[in-house]
């Protein structure tokens, strides 16, 4: 006999699937396919906009187009000052999320597949001069002088970090997982492999504790073969001296950036690196306070200026587009004498 209700017996209560009682379960699966990083930036997304929003408690086939309005207009009650590159963001994880429940057989189609709300409708993109994401060759003088002059005063390796990213254009996470073992000679010239990168441990719960070295970069292209100046041959021989000097030991296979520390030699984070580079870029007299990541632009723009073929110039920043390497080509503020020509024309 098939269960009957009694009368007078409730009826069994229907469980409602919807975003956050299915979310946690797509984060398990998430974190298997991306980063640590990319995985706790998508959790703090959710605590922040999707776990609080109405939609995130209605029954997950129910889900319409409207409701993607909805959902737009919770976020920006939480932050008005918007931008649409940080929206962009939020639709990732939440698009992300849906691809998520179609594969598991949760819903038959994203509902916010074809939610293209107005750029209008966020707050205006800061405009940000090409010259404050790069340096010009006067402040790129000063600050490398100024690191050498601090890594001679301490006999301290980590001041010379800045001065690699400037000969090599290389990701402070790629830095930091570099080893002596990387520096090898071809035929009659040096070059480093970049094979490798340091990240951050996330906890569970989404929390940063401590870094790791991944035995891989952060995509293919990263995976890449950069020539050696005779200048930054010899930053690298000056790095070894200072880490000799302070009992770090220098083989084949040990990360070219530790420190003493409490006692213990321990690797390098680019935490070690930030805020002397702001220094640096202060004692240079800099109005803009650049970060290691405005001399990788650097680095790319003056292989650009120097007429480098652009696909050898994706090759050596380890971009995995020509889009993005293109991004990174910055150029200098308009100047009188172009003013001049302008006007002439």
């Amino acid at each position: 006999m098939k269960d009957v209700t009694r009368l007078g017996e409730p009826e069994e209560e229907k469980t409602m699937i919807t975003i956050n009682s299915t979310f946690s379960d797509f984060m398990v699966r998430r974190k298997v396919n991306v980063s640590p990083r990319t995985w706790a930036k998508d959790l703090k997304l959710y605590d922040t906009y999707i776990r609080t929003a109405s939609i995130s408690e209605k029954e997950l086939t129910e889900l319409n187009g409207q409701d993607a309005y909805r959902f737009l207009e919770h976020c920006l009650s939480i932050k008005p000052d918007m931008q649409y590159k940080y929206w962009k963001n939020i639709l990732i994880t939440m698009n992300q999320f849906f691809v998520d429940a179609i594969q598991m057989g949760l819903i038959p189609m994203n509902p916010f597949h074809s939610f293209r709300p107005n750029k209008d409708r966020f707050a205006p993109r800061k405009i940000v001069k090409d010259g404050d994401t790069v340096f010009s060759p006067e402040e790129l003088e000063r600050v490398t002088q100024i690191a050498l002059d601090d890594a001679e005063e301490k006999q301290c390796a980590l001041p010379l970090g800045i001065l690699v990213i400037k000969h090599l254009g290389i990701r402070d996470g790629e830095l930091c997982a570099l080893k002596w073992g990387d520096i090898m000679k071809v035929k009659n010239f040096y070059v480093i492999h970049i094979q490798r990168e340091l990240v951050s441990c996330v906890t569970p719960d989404g929390k940063f504790t401590g870094f790791e070295v991944l035995n891989h970069c952060k995509t293919p292209k990263g995976d890449r073969l950069i020539p050696i100046s005779p200048k930054c041959l010899e930053i690298f021989r000056l790095i070894k001296r200072y880490n000799a000097q302070k009992g770090i030991p220098v083989s084949p296979e040990e990360l070219i950036f530790q420190r003493v520390r409490k006692g213990q030699v321990e690797l390098c984070s680019p935490r070690c690196f930030y805020g002397r580079f702001a220094r640096y870029c202060k004692m240079a007299g800099m109005s803009v306070v650049k970060s290691p990541h405005d001399m990788r632009r650097t680095f790319v723009t003056m292989l650009n200026d120097a007429q480098m073929n652009i696909k050898k110039i994706q090759q050596y920043a380890g971009h995995a587009s020509l889009a993005q390497t293109m991004d990174y080509i910055k150029h200098r503020d308009v100047s009188d004498e172009d003013f001049g020509i302008l006007s002439s024309l």
